[in-house]
C-alpha cells in the first residue's frame, strides 16, 4: 500500500483499520484531534467521543468485557493521561486487552505545561508502554502493542508524540495485523497434567466445580457438566459467572463471600475444589477458610500466580473447555463415575431455605428488590452491576437464567467505573437489552457520561440504587463508634437528570411500580434511569457475617 504524501496520523489510522478496530472511544485534545479527524474523514470506525478521559478507557474496557475484541480507545496527552490511572488499574486487574493512542508533548517543547514522564505513570498503573519514534520502524511499532495487547491480555499505552505524528511519511506502506501473528491462544493441557486430574478425580468422593468468567469464554460450560455428572460434584461459580447452572438442580450458586448458607457448608465438606477458569482468590475462598479439607487444582490459561494465594493449590495454565475434553475421555477411558455429593440428602439440603430477615421499613427492601429484579429481567439481557454495598444484595437476591450475561465491574474494588464499563458492553451489543445497577454515590463519580449514553442512543435500563450515601460506608461507621452521616447526602433525582441529557426516567419509592417502571424502560429503546429509593439501614448478609459475625442468613440463588 503506497505511503506517498500520507502524515503519521494517517498512517495509524490505517493500521487500526487493518487490525479491524470499528469502534474507539475517547476525549479529543491536542494530542489526537488529527489522528481522530483522519478516522471520522475516512469513515473506517465509529468514533465515541466520552465526557471524561477515565470514562472512555473504561468503555473500552467494557467493549472488550462483552466481545473479546481488542478495546481501543484514545486521549490526549498530560492531563488526558493522568485522568486514566484508575481505568487502566481495573482493566489490568480484569485482564483486558486494550490498546490506549495517548499523545505527548515533545521532550524539546518550549511550552511545557502539559509535560510529564507519562512512561513511569502508566508503568505504575500496571500497564505496558509502547512510543511510536518515527516513520522508519512506524508499522512495528504500532503492531507491537497490539499484539501484545492480544498475547497478553493486558492494557497497553501506545505513545504518540505530538510533533512525530505529523511529520510526512513517504515509504511504501505495509502492515500485517497482529491477529496474523498470534497462534492460538488457547493452550491444550499436558499430558502430565491431564494424568494429575484424572488421578485427583478418581480419589476424590465430595468433588465441587467452582467455574469462573474463564469458563464462559472458553464455551465450557457443557464439558463441565458432563464432568459434575460423572464425578457427583457440586457445581458453584465464582461472581463473575453468576447464574451459569442456575438451571441445574445440583447448582449451588455463587461460592465465597456471597456464598448461602448451605453453601458454605458444602464446601467446608468438600475434599476436591476444581476451579475451572476461575483466580479461587481471596473472595471466592473466603481469605483461604472455604476448603479446610479439600485439596485445590486450578486451570486457566493465565499463567501461575507470582505469590502464594489466599487458597494454595496446583495450577494447570491450560485452556477450561480443551483441559476438560481431555479430563472427560480419560475418565471414560478407565471408567470412573462416582456418586459424590449427588444423593437424596443433599437434594434435601439444597432445597432448604433459612427463615427470612424482616422486611424493612425505611425505604424499598433491598431484598426484595433484588428478588424482584431477577423475576423481571429479560432472559437473554446484558447485566452490568456496579461494586459497593449492594453489590450484595444483587448478587445474593437476584436469580438469573444462564443465558443471561452477567458483568460484576468490581475489579481493583474501584467504584464509578460501572457506566462507562456498562456503555461500552452496550456499543458491542447494542441489540440485547441491557440492564445496568449501579450505586448513586458511584454513579455521581461518572454522572457525565448519562449524556453519553443518551447521545449515542443505547438501549439501557440504569436503576440507580439509591441509598443516599456510600453505602458501604455508612453501614461500617456505625461498628467503629462513629455516626453514619458523613457517608449519606440528600440525593439528586436521577430521573430528572436522565431527561436533562435527553433520556427518561422515573422516581421509585416503592416496588409497586418496578415492574410497570421495567417494561417502560426496556421498550424506550434509550437511556432509562430508574432512582429506586433503597432503604439506607438495611445490611446486606454479607455484611452481618463479615463485620457482624451473624449467621449466614442468605438463600441458595443458583
Amino acid at each position: 500500500m503506497a505511503g506517498i504524501g500520507m502524515k503519521i496520523f494517517e498512517a495509524v489510522s490505517k493500521a487500526l483499520e487493518a487490525e479491524k478496530v470499528s469502534t474507539i472511544f475517547g476525549v479529543m485534545g491536542d494530542g489526537n484531534m488529527s489522528l481522530w479527524s483522519t478516522i471520522v474523514a475516512r469513515g473506517t470506525a465509529t468514533m465515541v467521543s466520552a465526557r471524561n478521559e477515565a470514562g472512555a478507557v473504561a468503555m473500552a474496557d467494557g467493549f472488550f468485557r462483552a466481545t473479546g475484541r481488542v478495546g481501543v480507545a484514545t486521549v490526549t496527552c498530560g492531563p488526558g493521561l493522568t485522568q486514566i490511572g484508575t481505568s487502566l488499574m481495573a482493566a489490568a486487574r480484569n485482564r483486558t486487552a486494550m490498546v490506549v493512542i495517548c499523545g505527548e508533548i515533545p521532550a524539546d517543547a518550549v511550552n511545557k505545561l502539559q509535560s510529564m514522564d507519562q512512561r513511569r505513570f502508566v508503568e505504575a498503573c500496571s500497564t505496558r508502554y509502547f512510543s511510536i519514534t518515527g516513520s522508519s520502524n512506524l508499522a512495528k511499532e504500532i503492531v507491537q502493542a497490539f499484539y501484545v495487547a492480544r498475547a497478553q491480555s493486558c492494557p497497553v499505552v501506545l505513545n504518540l508524540p505530538n510533533d512525530i505524528q505529523e511529520r510526512d511519511f513517504s515509504a511504501a506502506w505495509q502492515y500485517r495485523s497482529s491477529a496474523d501473528l498470534l497462534s492460538d491462544l488457547a493452550p491444550a493441557p499436558s499430558n502430565e497434567d491431564v494424568d494429575m486430574l484424572v488421578d485427583a478425580v478418581r480419589k476424590a468422593r465430595k468433588p465441587l466445580i467452582i467455574a469462573g468468567k474463564g469458563a464462559r469464554l472458553s464455551g465450557a460450560r457443557e464439558e463441565i457438566i458432563s464432568l459434575s455428572r460423572r464425578i457427583g460434584a457440586l457445581l458453584g461459580t465464582s461472581l463473575q459467572s453468576k447464574s451459569m447452572f442456575s438451571d441445574d438442580e445440583w447448582s449451588i450458586g455463587i461460592v465465597g463471600g456471597y456464598s448461602s448458607a448451605v453453601t458454605e457448608e458444602f464446601c467446608r465438606e468438600a475434599d476436591l475444589v476444581i476451579g475451572i477458569g476461575a483466580e479461587v482468590g481471596h473472595y471466592t475462598s473466603w481469605g483461604g477458610t472455604l476448603f479446610p479439607q479439600a485439596s485445590l487444582i486450578r486451570i486457566d490459561i493465565a499463567q501461575p500466580p507470582v505469590e502464594l494465594q489466599a487458597a494454595t493449590g496446583r495450577h494447570i495454565s491450560a485452556d477450561a473447555r480443551k483441559t476438560l475434553m481431555r479430563l472427560n475421555a480419560g475418565l471414560e477411558q478407565s471408567q470412573v463415575r462416582h456418586e459424590g455429593f449427588r444423593n437424596a440428602e443433599t437434594k434435601a439440603r439444597i432445597a432448604t431455605r433459612p427463615m427470612p430477615l424482616p422486611a424493612a421499613k425505611d425505604g424499598i427492601d433491598p431484598r426484595a428488590l433484588g428478588r424482584a429484579l431477577g423475576s423481571l429481567i429479560p432472559h437473554d439481557a446484558l447485566l452490568t452491576c456496579g461494586v459497593g454495598h449492594f453489590q450484595g444484595f444483587v448478587a445474593t437476591y437476584m436469580e438469573l437464567r444462564p443465558e443471561t450475561q452477567v458483568e460484576f465491574s468490581s475489579q481493583f474494588g474501584a467504584v464509578g467505573q460501572t457506566l462507562p464499563v456498562a456503555i461500552g458492553i452496550g456499543m458491542a451489543q447494542p441489540d440485547r437489552p441491557h440492564l445496568v445497577i449501579e450505586g448513586d454515590g458511584s454513579l455521581m463519580m461518572n454522572m457525565q457520561e448519562l449524556d453519553t449514553a443518551a447521545r449515542s442512543k443505547l438501549p439501557m435500563v440504569l436503576l440507580v440504587w439509591n441509598d443516599r450515601g456510600y453505602g458501604a460506608e455508612a453501614q461500617r461507621l456505625p461498628l467503629k463508634g462513629f455516626s453514619p452521616t458523613p457517608a449519606q447526602w440528600e440525593t439528586p433525582d436521577f430521573a430528572a437528570v436522565a431527561r436533562a441529557v435527553g433520556g427518561d426516567g422515573v422516581l421509585l419509592e416503592s416496588l409497586d411500580g418496578l415492574g410497570g417502571a421495567m417494561r417502560r424502560g426496556f421498550a424506550k429503546k434509550g437511556l432509562f434511569v430508574i432512582d429506586a429509593r433503597v432503604s439506607p439501614s438495611e445490611t446486606s448478609d454479607s455484611y452481618r457475617k463479615l463485620y457482624m459475625g451473624q449467621p449466614n442468613h442468605a438463600p441458595l440463588v443458583a
